[in-house]
């Protein structure tokens, strides 16, 4: 119940991160029996759960029950996140457990199963498969002249990021960019989807001095958010981190937008360049201003990259295509599991 969480999710942001650690550890307790529950009610072939951290319920349920375990990960305690953790070394050691002793591990990009690697864990467990998305909510068909209309800019041609604002999607320098276009393209609109309170002070200060030619939507509703990309001419992300899926970069192809991406290894691994979207030098002000200018004077690019993006994602990267991936993992991890009984 998404109203539910909504308090919440407003006391979490205030805990102290020491407090809310804790509590994501005592879950636990509360997981496993809900587990249970769950278990005395139906035969469970197989668990599929995606990690959060210090997760630790699930795989000793699958352990003691011999029943297989697939855990998807898109957050580790390595990784880049906005709440930093205090207790690290005991996530650290929570996670080598958890992920030493789940039968199979779905990394988001080639570049987690490196880090998985790394960190001594199996090759062989470790699959990757990126996110993706639901066609019939990130629809082309959906009209964005509502959005249009609502903030006067049904003419313009409009450049539009979604997302947390967190610091490595690199907002700074797109608010740089559109002060210096603004400047000398009148039709030129740059629409900034998302909850400001990742944005740092000096990035805000000088979107909101831009008014005139950025468009500060706050924070919307989810169901909402396909409405807004329909709005967009161009979909942006400045920058990222170098291992994660993002989900945004999938709803923008999906909805058959000119994407624009850093140059990433994940980002690699789903635009190629040109070809179903453009791709720019991580966080680079003048290379995302030329290829902005670029999109913006061509539309007939502008279409044949969206159309491109939409074909590519509808063959590739929706949660069907995903589940139909998972099944064969599961196919598999329980393979390992008669070969184990057997004596393999």
């Amino acid at each position: 119940n998404k109203k539910a969480d909504m308090p919440w999710s407003k006391i979490a942001r205030k805990l102290p991160e020491f407090v809310f650690e804790l509590m994501e550890i005592f879950y636990n307790f509360i997981a496993y029996y809900k587990i249970i529950k769950i278990y005395k009610k139906n035969k469970i072939d197989g668990i599929y759960e995606r990690y959060f951290l210090f997760s630790f319920a699930t795989v000793l349920f699958a352990q003691r029950n011999k029943i297989p375990l697939i855990l998807e990960l898109n957050d580790a305690s390595f990784i880049d996140r906005v709440r930093k953790l205090k207790m690290k070394r005991l996530a650290a050691f929570i996670e080598k457990y958890t992920f030493n002793k789940a039968d199979a591990l779905i990394a988001v990009s080639s570049q987690f199963k490196n880090m998985l690697m790394s960190r001594g864990i199996s090759a062989e467990k470790i699959f990757v498969i990126h996110n993706a998305v639901n066609p019939e909510a990130f629809s082309k068909d959906i009209s964005g002249l509502t959005i249009r209309e609502k903030y006067g800019v049904k003419d313009k041609i409009i450049v539009g990021f979604i997302g947390s604002m967190v610091p490595w999607h690199g907002l700074h320098s797109l608010i740089e960019c559109a002060r210096d276009l603004g400047k000398n393209q009148d039709n030129l609109c740059f629409m900034l989807v998302g909850d400001f309170k990742n944005l740092s002070r000096e990035s805000l200060q000088l979107a909101r001095s831009l008014n005139d030619h950025i468009i500060l939507t706050g924070k919307v509703l989810h169901d909402n958010i396909p409405d807004y990309i329909a709005a967009m001419d161009i979909a942006i992300m400045p920058n990222s981190n170098s291992y994660g899926s993002p989900m945004k970069i999938f709803e923008y192809m999906a909805m058959g937008k000119a994407v624009i991406a850093p140059d990433l290894g994940p980002l690699r691994e789903i635009i190629k360049h040109g070809e179903n979207g453009l791709l720019i030098k991580p966080g680079d002000m003048e290379d995302i201003k030329e290829k902005i200018s670029y999109l913006a004077s061509n539309r007939q690019i502008r279409e044949k990259l969206g159309q491109n993006a939409l074909e590519y994602v509808l063959n590739n990267h929706t949660w069907d295509i995903n589940s139909k991936k998972i099944a064969e993992i599961f196919n598999w991890t329980i393979g390992q599991w008669d070969n184990r009984t057997m004596g393999i």
